[in-house]
């Protein structure tokens, strides 16, 4: 027996489990290496809810390795202090796909984004949102470098438009401005609202 009435069936090293199968009453089931009782080393993790994670472990901790949600949606990448930190998400369930940086399961820092059609962020984000500076490349080829805020063009940037028409200077919550003026309202760049969950 082990902790929350698991039961564990396997092999032991010096009087303590070392590989095997650990299946808890909820029916979560871990398979995999052990150090002090603790998941260590390559091991598989599954979830009731069919999720499944499959990589390293360290002090019951992931380390490395794939996650794997029941809709299909996976993330590939490191983990630090048990959470995702670096990797690529395949949304499947969107059909687009980030690699980059996460904090507290959130898209922070430096990634890309590549939307279903085709549409690129290449730059900063923070909270989910892209923030900071950062480059946008439409699947028709208009291209934005410059600066965001909360998902819009916002700040100093370059607006080059398919037809080769070009806007730089100050951006103001998506739209482009000169002397206060708003000389050319440009749509603005969508933002990333999903439902997916990270682990």
């Amino acid at each position: 027996y082990y902790k929350e009435g698991a039961i564990f069936k396997g092999t032991y090293q010096n009087d303590e489990i070392f590989y095997g199968e650990l299946k808890y009453p909820s029916g979560k089931i871990y398979k995999g290496h052990f150090k002090n009782a603790l998941f260590s080393g390559e091991g598989k993790f599954s979830w009731d809810n069919g999720d499944i994670f499959e990589g390293k472990f360290e002090n019951n901790l992931r380390i490395e390795g794939t996650y794997t949600h029941l809709n299909g949606d996976k993330f590939i990448g490191k983990y630090k202090n048990g959470e995702i930190y670096y990797g690529t998400y395949y949304l499947k369930s969107l059909g687009s796909t980030h690699t980059g940086y996460y904090k507290n399961g959130k898209r922070h820092g430096q990634g890309i984004y590549t939307w279903r059609n085709g549409d690129i962020y290449d730059g900063q984000w923070e909270n989910e949102d892209q923030n900071g500076q950062g480059t946008f490349t439409s699947k028709n080829g208009t291209i934005y470098t410059g600066q965001f805020k909360d998902g819009k063009r916002d700040g100093l940037g370059k607006l080059i438009l398919a037809n080769g028409k070009i806007f730089e200077g100050k951006f103001l919550d998506g739209e482009f401005i000169d002397d206060q003026k708003v000389v050319q309202k440009l749509k603005s760049k969508k933002t990333i609202k999903t439902d997916e969950k990270y682990y």
